[in-house]
């Protein structure tokens, strides 16, 4: 009996810290990962620049894409290109920016955007800002579709 209970407590352990699972609601990540969506995060995977990140902000979770580090100058234009280190991110023809701005992203913080940025509330808004990294929680390596589909990320 305490071997059971043992092996339940260690499981449930395993999956909180070392391998998180979230449900994706909302749209603000279309197409890459629609509403009602499963992601895996282990967080043993290193997080870089255009990875699917899941982040703890005012007590909820959230997944956004990792755009812009430490360093790296984040701008968006009235046309809706968002642009890291001069380099265009993401597609320039479907973003939408609202206000223009521009910003050095500065030691311990990270600028997230959601694929989706007409909807997407993310480091472009006063709401979410630059991310503190010690809130991320991992990149999102696994997607389950609320289809069934399954496939890396």
């Amino acid at each position: 009996m305490l071997l059971v209970a043992a092996a339940a407590v260690c499981t449930a352990a395993a999956g909180k810290y070392l391998l998180p699972v979230y449900r994706v609601t909302g749209n603000s990540m279309e197409t890459a990962l629609p509403d009602g969506s499963i992601v895996v995060c282990p967080r043993s995977l290193k997080v870089r620049k255009g990875d699917v990140t899941a982040f703890r902000h005012e007590g909820r979770v959230l997944v956004k894409r990792l755009a812009a580090v430490a360093g790296d100058v984040a701008e968006c234009y009235e046309n809706g290109a968002v642009r890291v280190n001069g380099r265009t991110f993401g597609e320039p023809d479907i973003d939408i920016c609202g206000e223009p701005f521009s910003c050095v992203v500065p030691r311990g913080r990270v600028f997230l955007l959601g694929d989706n940025r007409a909807v997407s509330i993310d480091s472009r808004s006063p709401l979410v800002g630059l991310v503190s990294k010690k809130s991320l929680i991992g990149r999102a390596a696994l997607l389950i579709t609320p289809w069934g589909e399954i496939r890396k990320l």
